[in-house]
């Protein structure tokens, strides 16, 4: 027998989820005017000692930012300079362009340059000790079984009965 349901039970649901998002959309408003003594974040730098360094006129010197700003003229978009001559002349091209070609045909037999005809550096110090262990008589461990295989068909896995 299946349990009856309560005919008003949708709606109580749909109202607690709206009453949720109202309180929710409410804290979040509310948030953005806490007053320094309620606000953690404002304890915790205070403990730390990092608000001791704000400053409390911040709001006074931008007004006088502001205030200076507002007495200069609005700038002349037309007044913009051009923009400069970075074209290099032919000689110079040519000049750029033996240099790189140059470059690269160092670049190729540089590492043959370097590691031609030099020895490698013995390590300081003595050389370690190391002991050989004779072979052992013992058969090694065996080792795990063969992996099991998956059955092959259609790729799905097909269910064994159990008894």
């Amino acid at each position: 027998m299946r349990p009856t349901r309560m005919p008003g039970r949708r709606r109580i649901r749909g109202d607690f989820r709206a009453l949720c998002a109202v309180a929710a959309a409410a804290t979040l408003a509310g948030c953005s005017s806490v007053p320094n003594y309620a606000n953690p974040i404002e304890w915790y730098r205070d403990i730390t000692g990092v608000s001791k360094n704000d400053v409390e006129d911040q709001g006074a010197r931008n007004d006088a930012n502001l205030q200076a700003g507002g007495n200069e003229p609005y700038p002349n978009l037309a007044s913009v300079p051009p923009p400069p001559d970075t074209a290099m002349s032919t000689v110079d091209r040519e000049k750029l362009q033996q240099g790189l070609v140059a470059d690269r045909a160092n670049a190729k037999y540089s590492d043959q340059q370097v590691l031609q005809g030099k020895d490698v550096p013995p390590l300081p110090g003595p050389a370690p000790k190391v002991a050989l262990a004779a072979p052992s008589t013992e058969p090694p461990p065996p080792g795990p079984g063969p992996a099991p295989t998956a059955p092959q068909g259609s790729g799905q896995a097909q269910a064994q009965p159990t008894k």
